[in-house]
């Protein structure tokens, strides 16, 4: 009995002491929950002095680290950038070791991009570990009779891609590459309809050549096409590599490959540190995404791809270019099964042996590995396990694109972190051409998109490193959205980055919350596509897809619930719609509702591979009719198997319903019920909903959420712990919440009462304002930097000064404020709203702040500030650099105070900034546009 009690008191002071620790770490994030960036070093360019600075900058502004990233500018059309030093030089590599140095002072973490620009590779990368592809050379000949004939080696490749550089193939005298190793010859019957009727009629020739290429057979009678097939690089070059840097990607197919490409930066770095990496900065070392191209090979393939499938590829290698090989179902077959193949190359050979290698040393491998896919880029692997393998994956999203869904690669890494039991959700974030256009509170909405998608953690693409002597805004890197100390708004951003740190520590929590698992199949390439796009997302019920490695070695069933050893757990596993399936996966799928699971999908009807193909599908239908019975999908719908059930043609709402299976939030209203999207995560003491609204003006939504306990408010805007009035109704708990325009924020429901300090919530207090007074005085106006001076009065209500239009920086607005009695401040609260800000603004009553607005509405609170009589007011109100850029523009270079490499706005490519502003683009709001109100709240 009392050890009994005593567990139970151990458990309730757990709880008690988690719920503490989750509102001191939500108003103040860990280092692990703080945004990152992809630090440029463009062109190689670095100075030590800024390094430091740069890093003591993002320390105080609550940023928890970097990734050096060394690259091409992409745009300069002015030639202005310099040439920097040699990626991994030896100068370079200094500066990486007093970065890393400085950052462990710091207490910031950093991780290196293992290329200059990307994916993998060097200077130092040699041919035989360097990018492989499969060549061919052919000749037609007629059969019946001794050939002799001469085939040549295959040619060397040309480019491919528009903005690559050219092929980097290393060869001896007589043209032959370096590392070149013959695959195969092969001879296949030509025919009509490009169909081999028999695997055995493609015959290996390959010891009928000679190592002059010299073909001596005895061919058949028939026309007969002959291939010499050969293996060597591709010669495929880093993309936007620095101009000092140009190297070759390495095979990522070769783990040897990435053990050696890995080792020449511990090798150059760890010695440097005293041998060690514990207690250093260095985390990590990453890879961008994979954009290889050309039809990849690599020297063992033949003999792996025996071991693994059991028999001999040769005789089906013209499915490789078009042909059918005995029928399309034996060609499909094969396809499959190199397909497959490739995958798992690529995740032992790379991101499985990259973790393995960087383990050793105490350091992570991350990696982006999770596509996009075709037609973008040619990614093979099944991106579930190449994500779920890494250290933690990483992902990317977009910002404001209409050319590919800016949240591609999110919901993937989300469901392999989840799946895989890692913490964090990467992603490379705000990538997009826009540079230095948006404001802080336009990059908010997709960034609680990609939360909701699962994000929690922010990498900043990109961070510029500017060295002193480049000057301001200082060379970038062509795409991106700029986060950096010359941004004009720096100074004012640590808000900012407190929003992203608060959503993400609060996203890092727990498990998530979702109904339903999705297996999406056992065919590779495959990708998770964004949730809203994705046919196994229901309003109200998320998902993660599983694949096959999770699914059979890590799914279970536990009262009912399809379950992961690390506690993730869903009610319900949704089939891909397709009528094949591997043996081993419809045995674990039979166990798994004879357990007691709930199961959704089509019968099969095959199975996949080739091996033993006729024996598997006996093997399949004779298991499906077990499981699904007589299910057609028409007439049945439902059939029990053990202590489960299998659906199929059932509308999935109903077989939901049917179940008890609960949505995690609903909308009672159903004129929002499309206005809302969300993220449920939970731990031993509360439930964890991040919500967010795509309404564009202030809204009250009534939501029902699936808890029980108390729910409270966590605004990530102000860091503010808040009370929120609730009903209980069976399952679940009724608010009425009030959002700003497309706005934000968590609702903590506590399982157990824990004493916070609270008030009621209010998303914006002037709404509840008795009375406003609008500021109609002249203001003083300094534009406030050194190069470009000017103090003048402007009155808000007619129109902004000209030179306010040219002007980048901070804008200092003066005036004061009479308040005639002691009432006025005892009996109300006093808020001021700014009116139209761009971008960023710091409100000062009597020299002491009043905080920063970095999102709408910009409102400050005074109240304890304002004292009766007259009092100061000064408002700090930072732009962005494109006002300064686009009036330097048409100034000679010995009148601007600008410098960059970027010539185009609003990004690197559209209009030559003398020719703004133009129908396209006008000039961005620059400073306060008010009007300016004082508004008074009765306390």
């Amino acid at each position: 009995m009392y050890k009994f009690i005593i567990i139970i008191f151990c458990y309730s002071a757990s709880v008690y002491l988690q719920a503490q620790t989750l509102e001191q770490n939500f108003i103040s994030p860990p280092l692990e929950a703080r945004p990152r960036a992809l630090w440029t070093w463009v062109n190689g360019n670095f100075d030590k002095k800024t390094i430091t600075y740069e890093l003591e900058q993002a320390k105080e502004k609550n940023m928890g680290g970097f990734d050096i990233w060394d690259v091409n500018m992409v745009q300069d059309e002015k030639n202005r950038v310099p040439k920097g030093k040699p990626f991994m030089g030896d100068e370079y590599t200094d500066a990486i070791v007093h970065t890393i140095n400085e950052a462990t002072r710091l207490g910031l973490d950093i991780g290196i991009i293992i290329s200059s620009g990307w994916n993998a590779g060097g200077k130092w990368t040699k041919a035989q570990n360097a990018t492989m592809g499969i060549f061919r050379t052919s000749k037609i000949v007629k059969g019946g009779k001794n050939i002799v004939e001469t085939l040549n080696r295959p040619a060397l490749p040309k480019s491919t891609r528009q903005y690559e550089k050219p092929r980097l193939i290393a060869t001896d005298q007589s043209g032959k590459p370096l590392y070149y190793k013959d695959i195969a010859v092969i001879a296949y019957p030509l025919t009509k309809d490009s169909t081999i009727a028999d695997s055995k009629l493609v015959i290996d020739l390959t010891n009928k050549m000679d190592s002059t290429g010299k073909l001596s057979w005895a061919a058949p009678p028939g026309d007969w096409l002959i291939e010499r097939m050969a293996c060597f690089n591709t010669g495929q070059p880093m993309i936007s590599s620095a101009p000092s840097s140009e190297g070759l990607m390495i095979d990522h197919f070769n783990p040897t490959a990435t053990e050696t490409h890995l080792n020449y930066f511990i090798d150059k770095i760890k010695p440097a540190l005293g041998g060690s990496f514990e207690g250093k900065a260095l985390k990590y070392l990453y890879t961008d995404s994979y954009e290889v191209v050309g039809e990849l090979w690599s020297p063992d393939f033949t003999d792996r791809f025996r071991q693994q499938f059991g028999y001999d590829m040769l005789p089906f290698m013209p499915a490789l270019k078009g042909f059918t090989v005995v029928d399309k179902e034996t060609t499909r077959r094969f396809i499959y099964d190199f397909r497959q193949f490739l995958s798992d190359a690529i995740i032992a050979g790379h991101y499985q042996k990259g973790v393995e290698v960087c383990a050793k040393h105490g350091i992570g491998f991350v990696a982006e590995a999770a596509g996009p896919g075709a037609p973008i880029h040619n990614c093979p692997f099944e991106s579930l396990k190449s994500s779920g393998v890494l250290s933690f994956p990483r992902g990317e999203f977009w910002h404001k694109t209409e050319s590919q869904p800016i949240l591609q690669v999110i919901k993937g890494v989300a469901s392999a972190s989840h799946i895989y039991n890692q913490k964090y959700v990467e992603a490379e974030s705000f990538t997009s051409v826009w540079l230095w256009q948006e404001s802080l509170y336009e990059l908010r909405p997709t960034a609680d998109r990609a939360f909701c998608e699962g994000l929690n953690r922010i990498i900043f693409h990109t961070f510029p490193h500017t060295p002193i002597t480049q000057g301001k805004p200082g060379y970038i890197y062509g795409f991106g959205t700029q986060i950096s100390v010359n941004q004009p708004w720096w100074h004012k951003s640590k808000p900012f980055m407190n929003y992203l740190a608060r959503c993400s520590y609060m996203l890092q929590q727990g498990n998530f919350c979702a109904n339903i698992a999705y297996y999406y199949g056992d065919e590779a390439p495959n990708f998770v596509n964004p949730k809203a796009e994705h046919n196994a997302y229901i309003q109200g019920h998320d998902f993660d897809a599983v694949n096959t490695d999770i699914l059979l070695n890590k799914l279970s069933v536990k009262n009912g619930l399809i379950t992961l050893p690390h506690g993730q757990s869903y009610k319900l596993l949704l089939l891909p719609d397709k009528n094949e399936m591997k043996v081993e996966v419809l045995i674990k799928i039979m166990q798994m509702v004879y357990d007691g699971a709930i199961v959704v999908g089509p019968k099969p009807l095959r199975s996949t591979g080739y091996k033993n193909y006729e024996e598997n599908d006996k093997k399949i239908i004779q298991m499906a009719n077990t499981l699904w019975g007589n299910m057609d999908g028409k007439t049945v719908t439902m059939n029990t198997y053990g202590n489960g059930k299998i659906y199929y043609g059932k509308p999935i709402n109903d077989i939901l319903s049917e179940n008890n299976i609960l949505p995690t939030l609903k909308v009672s209203d159903n004129v929002y019920k499309d206005s809302i999207d969300y993220i449920k995560r939970a731990t031993d003491a509360e439930d964890i909903y991040f919500i967010r609204t795509m309404c564009s003006k202030p809204t009250t939504i009534p939501l029902m959420l699936l808890s029980s306990g108390t729910p409270l408010i966590y605004d990530a805007v102000s860091g503010q712990i808040t009370n929120l009035k609730y009903t209980k109704s069976d399952n679940y708990l009724s608010v009425n919440v009030e959002f700003e325009p497309k706005g934000s924020f968590f609702i903590v429901v506590k399982k157990q009462s824990v004493d916070v300090a609270t008030q009621d919530f209010i998303v914006n207090p002037i709404t509840k304002s008795k009375k406003a007074t609008r500021i109609q005085s002249p203001w003083k106006l300094t534009l406030g930097n050194n190069n470009y001076p000017l103090t003048t009065l402007i009155d808000l209500s007619t129109s902004q000064v000209e030179e306010q239009k040219c002007f980048s920086g901070t804008m200092v607005y003066e005036t004061e404020i009479n308040i005639p009695s002691d009432a006025e401040l005892t009996q109300n609260n006093i808020y001021i709203d700014l009116g139209n800000v761009g971008i960023v603004s710091e409100a000062y009553v009597n020299n002491i702040s009043a905080g920063i607005c970095w999102n709408t509405p910009f409102v400050h609170n005074l109240t304890g500030l304002l004292k009766k009589g007259k009092n100061t007011l000064k408002v700090e109100v930072c732009n962005r650099w494109v006002n300064r850029l686009v009036c330097d523009s048409k100034l000679p270079n010995d009148k601007r105070t600008t410098n960059t490499n970027i010539t185009r706005q609003p990004n690197g490519w559209m209009s030559d900034m003398t020719t703004i502003p133009n129908e396209k683009y006008k000039i961005p709001l620059s400073g306060m546009a008010g009007p300016v109100q004082l508004h008074y709240i009765p306390k």
